[in-house]
Formats: C-alpha cells, sequence, structure tokens
C-alpha cells in the first residue's frame, strides 16, 4: 500500500488522466508549482484562483508485464 501523496499515487493519477493511456488522448494538468504556491501564499482579492493548464496528448503505449508505460508530449500554447 502507498501513502499519499507518494510517487506511485502520482502515477496512477496522471494515468488515469490519459484515459488509461489511450493513444491520441488530449488531457491537462495543472502544474506542482501553480497548485502548491496558493496554499503557502495568501490570495490577493476575492477573485478565485484560476490554475494555469498544461495540456498533453498520449503519443504512445506500451505494456511491460504488469507495467504500462505511457508516453505523451507537450502541446505548447495549446488551449483548445
Amino acid at each position: 500500500m502507498s501513502r499519499s501523496g507518494s510517487v506511485s499515487d502520482d502515477a496512477e493519477r496522471y494515468y488515469l488522466f490519459t484515459n488509461h493511456g489511450t493513444v491520441g488522448h488530449r488531457f491537462k494538468v495543472a502544474s506542482e508549482y501553480g497548485v502548491e504556491t496558493p496554499t503557502h501564499e495568501k490570495l490577493k482579492g476575492e477573485e478565485p484562483h484560476h490554475f494555469q493548464p498544461h495540456y498533453y496528448v498520449v503519443t504512445e503505449r506500451l505494456e511491460d508485464g504488469n507495467e504500462v508505460w505511457v508516453r505523451a508530449v507537450y502541446q505548447a500554447g495549446s488551449s483548445k
């Protein structure tokens, strides 16, 4: 069993974002820095914080025994 916040938890979370490694699937995530910064600093004003999403697309999926490897590439400047 893994601890919350461990590498295996992160890997599983990102794997789920990829729709179980579906090649061609496009997904977005917020950067770790962008998520953690508001927890350490008070936000200014009453506006809700908006995370800058980072877009990726799954380019390859490889199964090796009990392991699944997923490759995704960053889609710079993409919001569609």
